[in-house]
């Protein structure tokens, strides 16, 4: 009888600290490459919040050392990265903040090797329904899109915005 209830005190202590490990883990990791040879990989980690991670491999480079994106308060997930021939990046992820379900974005630009700061690029009065996508073409194009509901007109749209690397303006309803 003492072994098995050492045995599950085991089970139970393994379970319960496994868990507190896990938690600020790397987890849901993915891998965005190119042509040239650059990757991203990114994931989501918790610290007070959950938060996304990336590290950049340039071509016949070494892994750089994660950068953090985070804003206080708020859980960053699902984040997307697009990468183009030139290395240069763009990542969208999205957050529940005040009840709506918004997307962030950020670029990467690999000449300089630096992220922008975070930012929100749908609107407060719209949230994010479905999935999103981006795309990023070699002459820095950044096309993102989504499905939106409007709180104030109770429709549901397709969104996209169309601009150049790191310049989160011009959003435009494509659907009717």
């Amino acid at each position: 009888m003492m072994k098995k209830n050492y045995l599950r005190f085991l089970i139970a202590f393994f379970c319960l600290t496994s868990n507190f490990a896990y938690a600020a883990s790397p987890r849901d990791i993915r891998l965005a490459t190119n042509t040239g040879g650059s990757s991203i990989a990114y994931w989501t980690t918790s610290s007070t919040n959950d938060i996304i991670q990336a590290a950049v491999l340039p071509a016949g480079g070494s892994w750089s050392t994660p950068v953090d994106f985070a804003i206080t308060g708020l859980d960053f997930q699902g984040p997307r990265v697009a990468i183009n021939s030139s290395g240069n990046a763009v990542m969208v992820w999205y957050t529940f903040d005040s009840g709506l379900k918004k997307l962030y974005a950020s670029a990467y630009d690999a000449t300089l090797a630096t992220w922008s700061t975070p930012t929100q690029i749908s609107t407060n009065s719209e949230t994010i329904l479905d999935d999103f996508y981006v795309k990023l073409s070699d002459t820095d194009t950044a096309v993102i899109v989504w499905n939106s509901f409007w709180i104030t007109t109770g429709l549901v749209t397709a969104e996209a915005l169309v601009n150049t690397l790191g310049t989160w303006t011009g959003t435009a309803t494509i659907s009717n």
